[in-house]
Parts: structure tokens; sequence; C-alpha cells
């Protein structure tokens, strides 16, 4: 699970170098998308968002029943993480800049 999310903001990351600009950009098991001619989704229940720009990035990504989310920024090589209820989506990555100030480094 930990390596399907790592990937994922491997992939995100660089999409943010390859576009000048995107929205936040959310990929689960029912939004794809395509990278390099291929699709990509993530598993069952994993939800990834991402918001980048051409100079900077934050993706944030968790399983819908897990109690950890994951996220990380052009900012801080480290990966962040966050106790969540298993009730309750991933957090949504609404920023470029997103603060994990108050997130745990892993």
């Amino acid at each position: 699970m930990k390596k399907n999310i790592l990937k994922a903001f491997m992939v995100l990351s660089a999409l943010s170098f390859a576009t000048s600009a995107f929205a936040m950009k959310t990929i689960d098991d029912s939004n794809t998308t395509v990278i390099g001619g291929g699709t990509f989704k993530t598993s069952k229940s994993v939800k990834l968002t991402a918001t980048a720009t051409a100079s900077a990035y934050s993706a944030i990504a968790g399983h819908g029943q897990g109690d950890k989310e994951f996220g990380s920024n052009n900012l801080d090589p480290k990966i962040f993480v966050k106790t969540k209820s298993t009730s309750t989506a991933a957090t949504n990555c609404d920023s470029e800049t997103f603060d994990f100030s108050t997130w745990t480094t892993q």
C-alpha cells in the first residue's frame, strides 16, 4: 500500500514539472488520468489529490478505511504522515504550498 502511494506521489510530482499549472487533481478508483500514454488509477478506496504549478506541488493520499494519510511537497523531501479516523476520507490537497507543519515526518 505504502509503495503504491509513494509511486503515485512520484508520478504526480513529475506531472507538476511537465505542465505549466493545474488545479487540484483527484485520482481514485473511479477517476483516472493518462500518464505517458497509459491510464493510471489508484487501488480500490485509495484517494490521491495533488495541486501543482510550474514551480511547486503538494500531494496527499490515503485509504478510505485506513487510519493514516500521507503527504509530500516540493519544499521538503520528507514524506509526512497524519492519523485520521477510518471513517473519513483523506484530506484534499487544495494548495501547491500545502502546510504540513502539524503532520509527523516519516
